[in-house]
């Protein structure tokens, strides 16, 4: 049997190295890469041994089922982080594609059974909260094909916010997000202009003929209200309750806190955590994301977001002066966007 090339058999030990560094001490990888791969442990031994390589298609399965970044093994070890990025959408990407992918990966880390959390820097409003709102969601993907992303089944001229607001498609992927969001442990840090886009966007929307019914701008400032208004008070407990349903909690509770970053540097970044996996999303063109699963480039967002501590204020039940203050400037912007409006 002829030895595998040193590139095949460099690269086979890499993905190899870095499974064994994510499983758990009391697991055998022998018998892990066995029922992934669909091989005899014999013939498993002898790829972990180095006889034999993986094959291109083993290796790609193995790298997405692990969450494994080939960046220190395409750069050479640099302090280089590659990022992989889409840039603009192929032709038949949709709003609800782009929902779809954050539910993948979500899934993707449920899937460990394990432990995770999710830590969201953001100068604007996430999918997690406005997804609760028809109107609100449907407004919001209007908001971005028009000024970022091009989506297809909203680009038409046609387009009307009222009848988006039914579609349900949508609604359906809507209850699901909020419905992962609302299990998932979370600490979010928001700005003071997480509702300017939204705000200046309905000013200038108003004029144009994507509302069948002018009343409906109205109705997306009161969704914002309502929307500011929940995230405050589950700040103000510290954990999670699904939204419109009092104050009912989740058993076990589930953790929530928010900072208010005072001198935010930043557009809107998530990081996904669990003990085994581990990635960040970073926007370029809000919702266009970069991702990388880099452990340099987690490492490096980690203490970032130690950083962004530095000069956050956190929201919480005990600061409710504070709290209040906040919660008022915010809902004081959307009173004034509603008084233009309403005249």
């Amino acid at each position: 049997m002829s030895k595998p090339d040193s590139a095949t058999q460099n690269l086979s030990q890499f993905i190899i190295h870095e499974i064994k560094k994510k499983l758990p001490p009391n697991e055998d990888i022998t018998s892990v890469l066995s029922q992934l791969l669909h091989l005899s442990k014999s013939a498993i031994y002898r790829k972990i041994n180095g006889d034999v390589s993986l094959s291109l298609p083993e290796a790609t399965l193995l790298a997405r089922h692990y969450q494994i970044s080939l960046d220190n093994f395409i750069l050479g070890g640099s302090t280089a982080t590659g990022f992989r990025f889409r840039g603009q959408p192929a032709p038949e990407e949709t709003d609800v594609s782009y929902y779809l992918k954050i539910i993948e990966a979500l899934h993707f880390l449920k899937k460990d059974n394990q432990e995770y959390e999710m830590v969201i820097t953001t100068q604007e409003i996430t999918p997690f909260q406005f997804l609760y709102f028809p109107e609100l969601s449907a407004f919001q993907s209007l908001l971005w094909s028009r000024v970022t992303m091009r989506y297809i089944n909203v680009e038409d001229e046609n387009f009307i916010v009222e009848q988006k607001a039914q579609d349900g498609q949508l609604q359906l992927i809507a209850k699901e997000l909020t419905t992962m969001y609302e299990n998932i442990p979370c600490t979010e840090f928001i700005s003071s202009r997480i509702l300017d886009k939204n705000l200046d966007a309905l000013l200038h929307f108003a004029r144009y003929p994507v509302f069948s019914d002018p009343a409906t701008p109205i109705l997306i400032c009161e969704q914002l209200e309502a929307l500011i208004k929940h995230l405050f008070n589950i700040a103000k407990m510290g954990q999670k309750t699904p939204f419109l349903t009092g104050n009912e909690v989740s058993a076990p509770p589930v953790p929530f806190t928010l900072f208010h970053d005072n001198f935010p540097n930043y557009d809107t970044n998530l990081l996904f955590k669990s003990p085994r996996r581990s990635f960040v999303y970073c926007s370029f063109d809000y919702p266009n994301f970069m991702s990388s699963t880099s452990p340099k480039m987690v490492e490096y967002v980690e203490k970032w977001i130690i950083n962004c501590r530095t000069h956050s204020t956190r929201i919480s039940g005990e600061g409710e002066m504070y709290r209040n203050q906040l919660q008022q400037f915010f809902l004081a912007k959307i009173a004034a966007v509603k008084k233009q409006l309403i005249h």
